[in-house]
């Protein structure tokens, strides 16, 4: 689920002798382990960044409802949340794009006189502009 620039994924901690694991119903497959229930969650969180970082196209089935994953819970499993800021994620984890811009020229003759990089600038307004700093 995504609420403004947040992805919400509700992930199912298994806790048994064998140790304790969590998965995340909506990204099929994907499974971590940790020691205890803090260290399940943040390693599945963990291995959900990685996969955003490393899937070209990602694969994600719509969450299950919360209530029905509460209802189908075992003697030994427990709900959990992870929150990722997608407007953080992308940013920490791009690269830059060259891009060719018009800009007025004396746009440009001001930012020279001052030193100043337009790629930056650039940045800088259309992180403003998508209210991202």
């Amino acid at each position: 689920m995504t609420i403004n620039n947040e992805r919400v994924y509700d992930v199912i901690v298994h806790m048994d002798e064998d140790g304790t694991w969590a998965e995340v119903p909506a990204m099929q497959g994907l499974y971590a382990q940790g020691e205890g229930f803090y260290g399940a969650v943040a390693s599945v969180q963990e291995a959900v960044e990685n996969y955003l970082q490393t899937s070209d196209e990602v694969s994600i089935s719509e969450n299950v409802e919360r209530e029905e994953l509460e209802r189908n819970l075992g003697p030994n499993e427990h709900l959990a949340t992870i929150v990722f800021d997608m407007a953080k994620f992308k940013k920490r984890n791009s690269k830059a794009v060259r891009k060719n811009v018009t800009v007025p020229g004396y746009l440009v003759e001001i930012a020279k006189e001052n030193g100043d990089s337009l790629s930056e600038i650039l940045a800088h307004a259309l992180e403003q502009k998508y209210r991202l700093i």
